[in-house]
């Protein structure tokens, strides 16, 4: 295999404030976490579904088996320094199941391309399981996309060839990495997380999620709210919306909760009279970009979610036995899911065996997580669930 030289940083087992995106929590190593992660895809969506958790994601982009197998034993030889005996034992061992596993992805001097996802229980007696998945066409183009600061991936990318100063001059093969509820954060948000339109007026135009950016235009010339509006009315998929899509060509579109100012560079005369379509943040950072619009988009689905209530209500109102919307029944909810009838659920992030279910099973097509409110809404005080089927229906007769 070719050499593997200074691409260890040094492990990272706390940091006393939230890192970014991308920058050092994508460091080699796993580390206790300071940072709450959402159970939507805001900012990440929740923990890989099934019998063991996400632990260790592994992005790699173009290394042989036999280079790949270089750096997961650095990684096996740098958790060493991890401080508990506990916890270097479990990604020791860890390490070992990877290795042996990467062999069988491809033949030897076959390049990988692909997601490399260790899951595993937190016991002595699971050896844990390695998935790979391969990528496609479409999602190859984007982990190569860009370079630099344009490069489409956020975060610290390794090389396996660098030079004395640690750098790897044209190198495109790369490997990235993430540890504990990182690993199953990113994996999602690489994945499936709905994508942000961020306009900065000094950078340009970009869509983006926690780990994805794509620059699609130049900054915007706008002196008042008119000529914004404008601007952002004019924002259309490929032109000059790009997809970051992991699933094909899906560029997005501009809607009520995804656009949100970013950056210093707004004057007051379009900022004092921004309408509730269109955000700002004071910052470049990815990240408080991304959770403004998680915030945005939460508010926009607690709305939808009250609107199917304040529906329920009227019928109820009416007498109606048949109905198209219930809510607050967990038992319920069960019943129109466990017989075909459950079109779309607005649900609270803190019912995880449900929402696990549902990922694992991919039964429901329309699930929208919600994050509670602190004051309690109408949503909340309905159970923090809402759903809606197919047709109207007295849910009890199929009990």
């Amino acid at each position: 295999p070719l050499p593997v030289r200074n691409i260890l940083p040094s492990i990272i087992l706390a940091s006393p404030s939230p890192p970014s995106c991308s920058s050092s929590f994508l460091a080699l190593g796993p580390r206790l976490s300071t940072r709450n992660f959402s159970r939507n895809d805001c900012p990440m969506s929740a923990p890989a579904s099934g019998p063991r958790p996400l632990v260790i994601l592994l992005l790699v982009n173009g290394l042989s088996p036999a280079d790949l197998s270089s750096v997961v034993s650095s990684l096996k030889e740098a958790s060493k320094s991890i401080s508990t005996h506990a916890r270097r034992q479990f990604y020791w061992s860890s390490y070992i199941t990877i290795t042996s596993a990467v062999a069988k992805f491809s033949d030897k001097d076959d390049r990988l391309f692909g997601l490399i996802k260790y899951l595993r229980h937190d016991k002595d007696d699971d050896d844990g399981v390695v998935k790979f998945e391969e990528f496609t066409k479409n999602q190859r183009g984007l982990v190569n996309a860009g370079a630099g600061n344009t490069h489409t991936m956020l975060g610290k990318k390794f090389r396996v060839m660098v030079d004395e100063e640690g750098e790897a001059p044209g190198a495109k093969e790369y490997l990235m990495a993430w540890f504990d509820e990182d690993a199953a954060a990113a994996y999602n948000d690489i994945t499936s997380n709905s994508e942000c339109i961020a306009i900065d007026a000094e950078k340009g135009v970009y869509v983006l999620t926690k780990n994805k950016r794509k620059l699609c235009r130049g900054a915007p010339s706008v002196k008042n709210l008119a000529g914004l509006l404008e601007f952002v009315s004019s924002l259309s998929p490929n032109s000059p919306l790009q997809s970051i899509s992991w699933n094909g060509n899906r560029p997005p579109t501009t809607n009520s909760f995804n656009v949100v100012l970013s950056g210093t560079g707004w004057n007051n005369a379009i900022l004092k009279d921004l309408p509730e379509t269109i955000g700002h943040v004071n910052s470049t950072s990815v990240d408080e970009i991304y959770d403004t619009y998680c915030t945005r988009k939460n508010l926009s689905l607690i709305g939808e979610a009250e609107a199917l209530l304040s529906k329920m209500m009227a019928d109820h109102g009416k007498g109606s036995t048949n109905m198209d919307v219930y809510a607050g029944s967990m038992k319920d909810l069960a019943i129109a899911r466990r017989n075909a009838l459950l079109k779309k659920v607005y649900i609270s992030s803190s019912k995880k065996k449900f929402i696990e279910s549902v990922r694992a099973e991919g039964d429901v097509e329309e699930m929208y997580l919600i994050e509670d409110r602190k004051t309690p809404g109408k949503f909340e005080e309905y159970g923090s669930v809402v759903f809606e089927t197919f047709y109207k229906l007295d849910i009890t007769i199929y009990g």
